[in-house]
């Protein structure tokens, strides 16, 4: 096996110092991660029961319903303009 030439070696060492930097930019952050501040996290905490669903009376969803109805009549008499 013939000996590296100087530019192989050359590049080789620079090689080696980027892996050295990209080692040491790893653990600073692998060990800042570990100071990072812990999120709250969201929805409702572990062990609360779940709010009761609201319930809506017949009255309530007929008036809805025709409502509705109205936009929608009122929405296709435009259209036909």
């Amino acid at each position: 096996m013939p000996l590296p030439s100087v530019a192989q070696l050359t590049k080789a060492l620079a090689l080696a110092q980027k892996i050295e930097e990209a080692e040491s930019a790893l653990a600073s952050i692998m060990s800042s991660s570990v100071d990072a501040p812990i999120t709250k996290k969201r929805g409702r905490p572990p062990g609360r029961p779940a709010a009761k669903k609201r319930a809506m009376s017949e009255e309530g969803r007929k008036r809805i319903a025709e409502a509705q109805k109205k936009r929608w009549a009122a929405q296709k008499a435009e259209e036909r303009k």
